[in-house]
């Protein structure tokens, strides 16, 4: 607690008293659409990091492909199909690029499953691909709510 206060005062100019830290605030208007953004981008990482993470494992050892190359591909098609959703859903409001984002994950969650029981590789480079697209979809709704609705 020494350390502290002699810290507070070296660090501040004579005469001024130190600035203490306040709870951040948000106009009331505003906490529906960052909650709503927060959902978003909170979906966008959990479904980012579920199908990077299982992806080389699912790749390898469910759906038996032994080849590091054909796995890193299907692995980088999330980024690229990311990408390439990303492009034209710019120009749609976030309601609707949420929208889209939850159909495409919804149906591309149980894409998965059947490559699992059908060991079926093209299976699960569709899901991967879908996986990607709803990722970028979910992180754009995030940020262009936000964006959108920022007080002046």
């Amino acid at each position: 607690m020494l350390v502290d206060v002699d810290a507070r005062h070296r660090f501040t100019r004579s005469g001024q008293v130190p600035r203490r830290p306040r709870v951040p605030a948000m106009p009331n208007d505003q906490f529906a659409i960052f909650a709503a953004a927060t959902a978003a981008v909170t979906t966008a990482y959990v479904l980012g990091a579920m199908t990077l993470s299982l992806g080389a494992q699912i790749a390898r050892e469910v759906v038996s492909s032994s080849n590091a190359l054909v796995n890193g591909g299907t692995i980088a098609l999330f980024a690229v199909a990311s990408a390439l959703a990303t492009i034209p859903a710019r120009r749609l409001t976030p309601r609707r690029v949420v929208l889209v984002g939850a159909a495409i994950a919804i149906s591309s969650s149980g894409v998965p499953t059947m490559s699992v029981y059908l060991r079926s590789l093209i299976l699960y480079t569709i899901a991967q691909a879908g996986s990607g697209m709803a990722h970028s979809l979910f992180l754009l709704t995030g940020r262009n709510a936000c964006y959108d609705h920022r007080p002046a």
